[in-house]
């Protein structure tokens, strides 16, 4: 029982994190992944500027939800896609 509780909690944990990112989503992008390591948050996702990758990095920053907003990779898309392809690392605050 103690470790349903435990999973629960980290799963509504999760699910907070995870509706916070997406609030500070420009309108051209998606999140494609979402993976949450105890105070590590990595975010892979596309949009169709580098523009848009750089508004989401700032309005994360300015959330004041994190410690540490970090670019971990933009990659361009395929020739007939226009996307870009990038991850996002951020550490919660009080997070290591």
């Amino acid at each position: 029982l103690k470790i349903f509780t435990e999973l629960t909690q980290d799963e509504s944990l999760v699910s907070s994190f995870l509706a916070s990112v997406v609030s500070y989503l420009p309108g051209d992008t998606s999140i494609i992944s979402f993976a949450y390591n105890q105070k590590s948050i990595q975010v892979k996702a596309s949009a169709l500027t580098e523009i848009s990758v750089a508004q989401f990095m700032t309005n994360l920053e300015n959330s004041g939800s994190f410690e540490k907003v970090t670019l971990a990779s933009l990659d361009s898309g395929q020739e007939n896609d226009p996307f870009l392809t990038f991850s996002i690392n951020l550490t919660e605050k009080g997070g290591s």
